[in-house]
């Protein structure tokens, strides 16, 4: 029994070796900056939900909200939301595209354009976009003190896009290194009024 634990002591003493010495032989190697050729890419979803509801239609309120139409016990609904993505990147340049659409089944179709921008870069740590833009300033949820820019939210869903605002913007960031601070940013919105 001892003979046995001691072998396996050792062999399991000689793998460790054989990793040490296997991890000392392996370099690192920086890759070199991705030089990516102009992509242009597409993405969406769709979101299609159904639901089917009971009326009471003895209720006062329902007998108002179906006033003049007919009553019916059942109601379905099955909403159809449609997203589309466009983006084009080259190194110097960007295009954006971000649009939403939708369709209920009682016959309403809604189109937004909820960002189109172009992008280009000045100097090595500047850029410039024009065009329709979300902004994401701080991080409040329901109030954010310092979302000038931001766009407003919808309160019955928070997690809808918001279409953005018309803005011509610069922006600037530095890589300091020194001290507690290691990259500082600088952003100048302009926007039309209202």
């Amino acid at each position: 029994m001892r003979r046995g634990v001691g072998a396996l002591a050792a062999a399991g003493i000689r793998a460790i070796a054989a990793l040490a010495a296997f991890s000392q032989d392996a370099a690192f190697e920086i890759p070199p900056p991705d030089t990516k050729a102009p992509a242009l890419e597409l993405s969406g979803n769709i979101d299609v939900a159904y639901s089917a509801l009971y009326n009471k239609t003895d209720s006062p309120i329902y007998r108002l909200s179906v006033f003049g139409k007919e009553a019916n016990t059942f109601t379905s609904l099955y909403p159809v939301g449609i997203y589309l993505n466009g983006d084009y990147q080259n190194p110097e340049a960007g295009a954006y595209l971000k649009t939403y659409a939708s369709y209920t089944n009682d016959g309403t179709v809604a189109f937004s354009l909820i960002e189109a921008y172009g992008s280009f870069r000045l100097f090595e740590s500047s850029l410039m976009s024009v065009g329709k833009k979300i902004h994401a300033w701080g991080k409040g949820y329901a109030f954010n003190a310092v979302g000038y820019v931001n766009p407003i939210k919808n309160p019955e869903d928070v997690d809808a896009f918001s279409p953005g605002l018309l803005t011509l913007n610069y922006s600037y960031t530095k890589s300091i290194q020194a001290g507690p601070l290691d990259n500082a940013s600088i952003e100048f919105p302009a926007i039309p009024p209202d």
